[in-house]
């Protein structure tokens, strides 16, 4: 099992304070801020990719934190490749003041579909013209991570609501967080 480094910490979070790692299996972690939950690995290049949900909303994502930069909001096409598979997908690209950049999938249910699949070890983003960037992550342990997650998620709604049938939403894509 490989642990959280500092630098992915750092990137889930903008205060390093604010952050809990709950639980980690293999490549994968998930944790809390005081804002938002997250499941995350990261890869040898120090790449990040994970998903985020949001209680307050019920808006879940996926991201993408790399060492390149990009323009703030500009859309890119990218290809997801998982076993000989090839998707098209969409990113944007999320530049905050004082942070680093990060890639938004816009293309959540097409992502999550491959993230989810158990028989997958292996999931590699090809982003296109400008970034021209290639990137690989592990999947042993993400379907156990996002799962907890997501369920911790759904609880801290039914907390804060008093509501017994919530759903997060599946796919919801999130300009900003």
């Amino acid at each position: 099992m490989r642990l959280l480094p500092l630098s992915l910490l750092m990137v889930a979070s903008c205060s390093f304070a604010d952050i809990e790692v709950t639980r980690s299996i293999d490549d994968w972690s998930w944790g809390k801020t005081g804002t938002y939950n997250f499941a995350v690995t990261t890869n040898d290049d120090g790449h990040v990719f994970g998903q985020y949900c949001f209680a307050s909303s019920a808006e879940c994502f996926y991201r993408i934190h790399l060492s390149s930069d990009c323009e703030n909001g500009r859309v890119y096409d990218a290809k997801l490749l998982t076993s000989g598979q090839s998707t098209d997908i969409r990113i944007e690209c999320y530049n905050a003041a004082h942070s680093t950049s990060s890639l938004l999938v816009k293309s959540f249910d097409k992502v999550n579909a491959k993230v989810r699949e158990s028989s997958l070890d292996t999931i590699k983003f090809v982003i296109k013209e400008p970034i021209k960037r290639s990137v690989q992550f592990n999947l042993q342990g993400s379907d156990s991570m996002l799962h907890e997650m997501r369920n911790f998620t759904l609880e801290q709604r039914k907390q804060a609501n008093g509501w017994d049938n919530l759903k997060l939403l599946e796919g919801k894509y999130v300009s900003a967080f």
